[in-house]
């Protein structure tokens, strides 16, 4: 779906690309940083089940971990 018009659309490019790259990399990690900050408080917020962790825990890291890590952390979490 694309529902931003095409002028500022060029807007926002143009915008971006007026950063640095270093620029452009922190805000990255601040988006990344925010959506992980958003997660766990939702989960501190409410009861939430062990399989709810488990897949909100891949979603962020399952790219990035060997299986060794990820199968050890689900059985801390358990089930």
């Amino acid at each position: 779906m694309k529902d931003t018009h095409p002028g500022i659309e060029r807007m926002f490019v143009s915008m971006m690309m007026s950063k640095s790259g270093e620029e452009r990399l922190n805000m990255g990690f601040e988006m990344y940083e925010f959506s992980r900050m958003f997660a766990q408080a939702s989960i501190k917020a409410r009861e939430v089940s062990p399989d709810f962790v488990k897949e909100l825990f891949l979603r962020f890291y399952g790219n990035d971990l060997p299986e060794r890590v990820i199968q050890g952390f689900f059985s801390a979490v358990g089930s």
